[in-house]
């Protein structure tokens, strides 16, 4: 989807899936990566990865989406279904993003930390 030349922000995406959303896919295997594309898409975002995952959460997607707004609504719409747990929305900065970042940081003033 065409965004219009507006810069999408890119998100990593974690969440679970509940016993019964494993056992479902156990039981009948399904390609969750077209499904979340064509999510991604509908949000005019676009799904660059999606992994599977062992550790603290099973699901890890790398995306691009418009806005925060736009973050928000997609992980409540996916959240309500109940077929997912914990679902966890983390802003990502490119390197150059993080750069600026820091160029920014060491321009503000008026910070004074606890204790000084």
């Amino acid at each position: 989807m065409n965004t219009g030349g507006l810069k999408m922000a890119f998100y990593m995406l974690q969440m679970n899936y509940p016993s019964e959303t494993i056992k479902s896919l156990i039981n009948k295997p399904e390609d969750r990566m077209s499904a979340a594309a064509s999510l991604m898409e509908s949000i005019g975002g676009k799904l660059h990865h999606m992994f599977m995952a062992q550790g603290e959460c099973d699901v890890v997607v790398i995306c691009e989406i418009p806005d925060t707004i736009s973050a928000v609504a997609m992980g409540m719409l996916v959240a309500s279904s109940g077929a997912v747990e914990n679902f966890k929305t983390t802003p990502l900065l490119t390197w150059d993003e993080a750069m600026e970042a820091m160029k920014k940081a060491g321009n503000i003033s008026g910070y004074k930390p606890i204790g000084s």
